[in-house]
């Protein structure tokens, strides 16, 4: 069990990159503005059409 955990630990500590996760911010912002943006549309489109029904 130990030799699996170990080798568990390496592998976790071996796959990150930081140079990596840095350089790869400006794409997960872009998909975070993104996601914003479409919610936003959503939820005007909700609020317009509960105006419309009234």
């Amino acid at each position: 069990m130990y030799d699996f955990l170990y080798n568990l630990g390496n592998a976790v500590i071996n796959f990150f990159h930081p140079k990596a996760f840095v350089a790869s911010l400006p794409l997960l912002l872009e998909g975070m503005i993104g996601i914003f943006i479409v919610m936003a549309v959503i939820f005007i489109l909700i609020w317009g059409l509960q105006k419309l029904s009234k």
